[in-house]
């Protein structure tokens, strides 16, 4: 009875250890599983890092362009309410109207039409006139304005 025993108590053992190996593989398998999954997780999270940094930059870039494009339509705007309305579209208006041309205006029409006919002195006198009625651009103005020439090129 007492071999019975013995043999009872080394077969009990011998599950323990195999339970404990089982137990041991779980748990190494358990711990393989998760480092896999947190390395794949980090590549995941470096990915979505530097597409996020380079949506910033994109956007950062686009409010430059922008801003620029805002600059130089601002100043075109500028320019243009500077620059003086020409007889035609004063004609028209007063035509919409049913108002008659001011003096000035017909003068300038007929002065076109009899331009062949006048000296070199008055040619002077009106590309003087012409360039004091120009509105000044400044160095700014016509940068942006190269610039985005550019752009759309």
């Amino acid at each position: 009875m007492s071999s019975t025993l013995v043999m009872a108590q080394e077969t009990a053992e011998n599950v323990k250890k195999n339970a404990q190996k089982e137990a041991d593989l779980a748990v190494r398998e358990a711990r393989n599983s998760a480092h896999k999954i947190l390395g794949e997780a980090e590549q995941a999270k470096a990915k979505l890092k530097s597409e996020l940094l380079k949506a910033e930059a994109d956007m950062s870039v686009y409010i430059e362009k922008v801003l620029a494009n805002l600059k130089s339509a601002t100043l075109l705007v500028e320019s243009a309410k500077n620059t003086a309305i020409p007889a035609i579209v004063k004609e028209a208006e007063a035509e919409e109207k049913g108002e008659e041309l001011p003096i000035e205006v017909a003068d300038d029409r007929s002065a076109d039409l009899f331009a062949k006919e006048e000296t070199p002195v008055a040619d002077e006198e009106k590309a003087e006139t012409a360039e004091d009625e120009k509105p000044e651009e400044t160095e700014e103005t016509s940068d942006i304005v190269t610039e985005n020439q550019e752009k759309t090129e």
